[in-house]
């Protein structure tokens, strides 16, 4: 191969000497080298553009010829460098480890691990198609490295079964990152490499360099579902272009169904259309149907111990809780002792309502919360226009309340008093123009459990709200109850959530510093009551919502990002951030139950005042 560095060569004043060339693309040459020092076997790769770089036979130097290519080549060799450097900061068991970065010979060199066990392409070339249990094993495995590149703000860009190697103990390891992309948290590029369009395993998205400019796991979420393909298969899929006029070719009749709808849904033509994140896609791969167990009684006995409100229980809450602060802020300040309201008496959590055993009895509408017997057995809109929906396969079923279209003044309007933080201003209009549906209560344990089958939460109980849920958990279950049911549930952005939480088109001209009043106490599980309770046991507000003011914080779709005065029609919030809104305020929180406050987390993040709501499109 010519322009290689030839069998002997030493690097780094004898630090390595190459044993072998492994490979060779446009950007660069991989060699097999010994780490003389250490006495062990690495891989070398050489930063070297093939149509523009020239080495010299006797000195190894490498130019550029082209006087017209040389700042071409030479921003890329800095992103090389800033690539390789960013990379070796990485620590994952199915990303390959990335050991030295250092510049000689006029170009760049990255040293990683060797992998001696070959690629999956070359086991499937070698074996043939794979079991649906092996195959599903790497796909796992890389689906666990791409969740922490993601989670990291990077794409990969090129994943396909020649850039998996396997190690000596058969362990998937993720290669090549030569085309990662990383974007920092206004949605900015922080590198420009070029964008890989490896035929087969490349979506639509990635035959055009702008479409890609904003950060979607989306993109990584094709060629993973198109390298499962080549697994199952044997066959390289075909390209983006035909899949988007043909459909995938049919799997093999021995692939489950799960299985090949998870492919299916990966290798979908518009981005939109795919899972959002891994663990969306993880959740495709588990059964559609999982059986419905309910909450366990022993959980159930716990949750009355811990809703014996007792001097001894609330005190250790609120040291746990005081403890939980100093690891995130979020932002609470010091409780109004002029709103001196009382905690509701303890009640079991073994009810079928939440409106049964309310303590506020006198302050709710009478018939709050229907009978289950007289609830539809569709998801179809009463007289109203409100929703209810069932799980198939399950007893559970959750009311949604109709939102219609309207304008508001959204952020720290005059009645969220001094209490405001400065991320709430500048206060603007905002107009959303589509009618929604909201979830009428927080999702609840019961709920959660009967789509996910596990309940992660702190505080048991079926109707209490779900929390210890990130945002990438949310996605997941939005996108499996979607499958479920055949709707589309997300999350609400953060207008809508606002706009709800206000009243909606049912709101007053008199606005409320809480979800439906000037009482926090009357609308709110906040502050002085340690623990979250079951859901629609407070007041709802004007659009007969309950505990968008305390309980647990929600999460929005949104990335955090600064307000505007302009005004905006139907905001989604920054296209890409590292962290997402949420809202609310939760039993921990007394200032942040108002309407307009905000905080945020990571999309892994997850605690025990924190839980979500549902938004339905109407379709």
């Amino acid at each position: 191969m010519m322009n290689t560095l030839q069998t002997g060569t030493q690097l780094k004043n004898g630090e390595y000497r190459i044993i072998r060339v492994l490979g060779q693309d446009d950007f660069g040459i991989t060699y097999q080298a010994e780490q003389v020092t250490r006495e062990c076997t690495v891989a070398v790769k050489e930063f070297f553009m093939t149509d523009n770089c020239f080495r010299d036979a006797n000195t190894r130097q490498v130019s550029v010829p082209s006087t017209g290519s040389r700042d071409l080549v030479e921003r890329f060799r800095n992103k090389f460098l800033h690539e390789a450097r960013r990379i070796a900061r990485l620590d994952h068991p199915n990303i390959v480890k990335f050991f030295d970065v250092f510049e000689e010979n006029g170009t760049a060199y990255s040293v990683m691990e060797f992998i001696g066990g070959g690629s999956l392409a070359e086991k499937v070339k070698t074996d043939g198609a794979m079991q649906e249990s092996t195959a599903l094993d790497y796909i796992r495995q890389v689906a666990d490295a791409l969740s922490y590149l993601h989670k990291r703000n990077l794409l990969h860009f090129d994943v396909q079964p020649s850039h998996i190697l396997l190690d000596d103990a058969g362990q998937a390891k993720l290669i090549d990152f030569g085309t990662s992309k990383h974007h920092d948290e206004a949605d900015r590029q922080t590198s420009s490499t070029q964008v890989s369009r490896s035929q087969g395993y490349a979506p639509l998205e990635q035959k055009e360099p702008k479409t890609v400019s904003s950060f979607s796991p989306a993109t990584d979420i094709y060629a993973l579902g198109a390298t499962f393909y080549t697994l199952l298969t044997g066959k390289r899929p075909p390209d983006a272009s035909a899949v988007s006029s043909n459909g995938i070719p049919a799997l093999p009749d021995s692939i489950s169904e799960t299985t090949k709808n998870a492919i299916k849904k990966a290798m979908e033509p518009r981005r939109t259309e795919r899972p959002q994140s891994i663990e969306a896609f993880l959740a495709c791969l588990e059964k559609t149907a999982s059986p419905y167990a309910g909450p366990q009684k022993k959980e159930t006995k716990k949750l009355e111990e811990e809703t014996d409100e007792t001097g001894t229980i609330v005190g250790a809450l609120v040291i746990v809780c005081l403890i939980f602060m100093g690891i995130f802020l979020l932002r609470t300040s010091q409780y109004d002792t002029s709103e001196n309201i009382p905690p509701a008496a303890a009640t079991p959590d073994s009810i079928t309502s939440p409106a049964a055993a309310t303590p506020d009895q006198s302050t709710l509408p009478a018939a709050a919360t229907p009978d289950q017997s007289t609830l539809p057995a569709a998801a179809t809109p009463d007289s109203n226009g409100h929703l209810t929906v069932k799980v198939p396969n399950t007893p559970v079923q959750f009311d949604m309340v109709m939102v219609k279209a309207g304008s508001f003044t959204m952020g720290a309007t005059r009645e969220q008093d001094k209490d405001t933080n400065l991320d709430e201003f500048p206060t603007h209009q905002v107009t959303l123009t589509k009618d929604f549906y909201m979830g009428k209560y927080e999702v609840t344990q019961e709920l959660y459990e009967a789509v996910m089958g596990t309940n992660p939460s702190h505080f048991k109980g079926p109707n209490r709200p779900v929390e210890e849920v990130s945002w990438d958990d949310v996605q997941a279950f939005c996108f499996k109850l979607s499958d479920l049911t055949g709707k589309t549930f997300r999350l609400p952005t953060e207008a809508e959530w606002e706009y709800a939480a206000r009243g909606g088109h049912l709101a007053s001209q008199q606005q409320t510093k809480y979800a439906g009043s000037n009482s926090i106490g009357k609308v709110a599980w906040y502050y002085r009551i340690g623990g979250t309770h079951p859901v629609g046991r407070k007041s709802p507000n004007a659009l007969g919502l309950y505990d968008m003011s305390g309980n647990v914080w929600e999460w929005c779709s949104d990335w955090y990002g600064d307000y505007s005065k302009a005004a905006q029609t139907d905001p989604a919030g920054p296209s890409w951030g590292s962290r997402h809104i949420f809202r609310g305020g939760g039993w921990f929180s007394d200032a942040q139950c108002r309407v307009s406050a905000r905080s945020l987390g990571e999309p892994y993040y997850h605690y025990f005042n924190l839980g979500f709501r549902l938004v339905c499109d109407p379709q």
